[in-house]
């Protein structure tokens, strides 16, 4: 997933499904641009993955 702010590449968040348990995504790698951090944009990405999914996996963890 990435997120776009007036066309400049803010946040990226990379999963992929958990290679052992099959209900499970896996959360790869996350970055947020130095101009956002600490406005909660993390958290907002992820329950984007969470929206996105629901239904389809029990949950998402993080290695």
């Amino acid at each position: 997933m990435m997120s776009f702010s007036e066309g400049i590449l803010v946040g990226d968040l990379i999963y992929q499904l958990h290679k052992e348990i099959s209900n499970l995504l896996e959360l790869k790698n996350i970055r947020i641009h130095p101009s956002i951090r600490n406005r909660y944009f993390a958290f907002f990405m992820l329950k984007q993955i969470e929206k996105e999914n629901s239904g389809e996996y029990i949950g998402i963890i993080g290695v």
